[in-house]
């Protein structure tokens, strides 16, 4: 490079020296080594004043040697000075310069503190990170251009991996097949909002994860943050839930069906229906009895009802209270009750009790029971 060439360069360039003293400084230089508050003059070792100015003494001036013996051509080396405000950061550049009878050396000086202060930026930012993520109860993953780079240790026995390995892993690998397109589709979004995806750990197993992933600023970088919270035990827990919904609705559902087929309300003509009882009768039953006497009288318009008895096994006094309410509510209606079904047995039990029947059509068997309500004259 040639001594014109230098004095158009806009970084801070000088010619020294086999001895390091000063030779030449082209225009850009004079701030610089005024600021490092050093001599103008060609006196004195230049090269070893400005390595201790930049706390670069012992490796500056091996270079210098290694340098001027042909061992290296270039070198780059970078050091620091200390002003008033702030620690500034520069890059020494130092190679050969041929002299007439020796070899000399041509220094340049790039200063790199706004770039030094990001890489500080970014490294304190990455250490609050880390510290937070550990804090975090949350599985949390940056990756950059879809790659793992740092995650925390709850992320990692998550997932069950050592973080060494996650750096290896794009996110859709730790996704289960099934859920791999919502990653993908999801991963084009600048900020989302929480999803669910099934996750696949290490050892092939599966959980259920809930999703939130979002761009982070980090300056020219496609940083991406994801936090990841395992839900298996919540969905385990509504999915019980809803079997246990599903099994009392089939069990109401049943309960209706079983209920109907207690209290059956049989048509045999427009204005005569029949229930016949089997089993026995309690007091929820009985209520369900006077329930649909009630109903199909009032849907149908119906003028007589058979209450046939012939199936139920024990005819006591509930039974009887029972069967004279549904006979009066059902006359309120407008309606008769005939009740049939009445065995020998069945009469001494009633008359035993001093059951009070009357305004109640008895009739000994179902047969007869219909008989007389179909009746012509009737």
């Amino acid at each position: 490079m040639s001594i014109a060439l230098l004095d158009i360069l806009p970084e801070p360039a000088f010619i020294l020296d086999g001895e390091g003293t000063l030779l030449h400084l082209n225009p850009a230089a004079t701030p610089t080594l005024l600021r490092l508050g050093l001599e103008l003059t060609s006196s004195g070792n230049f090269l070893t004043h400005l390595a201790e100015r930049l706390n670069l003494s012992s490796a500056l001036l091996e270079v210098a040697r290694r340098v001027q013996q042909g061992a290296e051509s270039d070198a780059t080396l970078q050091g620091s000075e200390v002003a008033a405000t702030q620690t500034h950061w520069w890059e020494l550049s130092l190679s050969r310069f041929p002299l007439p009878e020796q070899t000399g050396f041509l220094v340049r000086l790039r200063d790199v503190t706004a770039h030094k202060l990001a890489e500080q930026a970014l490294h304190d930012s990455e250490e609050r990170f880390r510290l937070l993520a550990e804090m975090t109860s949350e599985g949390l993953l940056l990756s950059e251009d879809g790659k793992g780079i740092q995650a925390n240790r709850t992320f990692s026995d998550m997932f069950g991996y050592h973080p060494a390995e996650l750096a290896d892993l794009r996110f859709e690998q730790l996704v289960a097949p099934q859920s791999r397109e919502i990653a993908r589709q999801k991963v084009g979004f600048s900020h989302e909002e929480p999803y669910e995806l099934t996750c696949l750990r290490k050892d092939g197993s599966h959980f259920y994860a809930m999703i939130v992933g979002r761009r982070l600023p980090f300056p020219g970088r496609n940083v991406r943050g994801t936090t990841v919270r395992d839900i298996t035990a919540q969905k385990q827990a509504e999915e019980a839930m809803r079997r246990n919904i599903a099994q009392e609705e089939k069990i109401r559902a049943q309960n209706e069906m079983l209920a109907d087929l207690s209290t059956p309300l049989i048509p045999l003509s427009e204005q005569v229906m029949v229930m016949p009882l089997i089993g026995s009768v309690d007091s929820q039953r009985a209520q369900q009895v006077l329930e649909s006497l009630l109903d199909g009288v009032s849907r149908t318009g119906a003028h007589t009802v058979i209450l046939d008895i012939t199936g139920v096994r024990v005819v006591d006094t509930q039974v009887a209270n029972a069967l004279i309410h549904a006979a009066q509510a059902v006359r309120l209606l407008g309606a008769q009750v005939l009740l049939t079904g009445i065995r020998a047995e069945v009469a001494q039990t009633l008359d035993g009790l001093g059951t009070d029947l009357s305004g109640i059509v008895t009739l000994s068997t179902l047969q007869r029971g219909i008989s007389y309500a179909l009746r012509p004259h009737r």
